[in-house]
């Protein structure tokens, strides 16, 4: 699959800060890490049959698996 997103991986300086910029802020791990245990909850409130979990950190934003029950 082709990466069409143009902003990654960052080919400039403007592109460079803007990623820095991101992780920063909106996807700060502390701040992403904080939502996973509500997050969880609704999943096994939904899928209550799944008794294991697991969390991978991908840094890329391109979609690389897309699950479907």
């Amino acid at each position: 699959m082709a990466n069409k997103n143009e902003r990654y991986p960052p080919d400039n300086d403007e592109k460079g800060k803007a990623l820095g910029n991101f992780f920063q802020t909106t996807g700060a791990p502390p701040k992403t890490a904080a939502k996973v245990p509500g997050t969880l909850k609704e999943i096994e409130a939904k899928y209550s049959s799944i008794k294991t979990w697991g969390v991978v950190g991908v840094s890329s934003p391109v979609p690389l698996l897309h699950l479907k029950y």
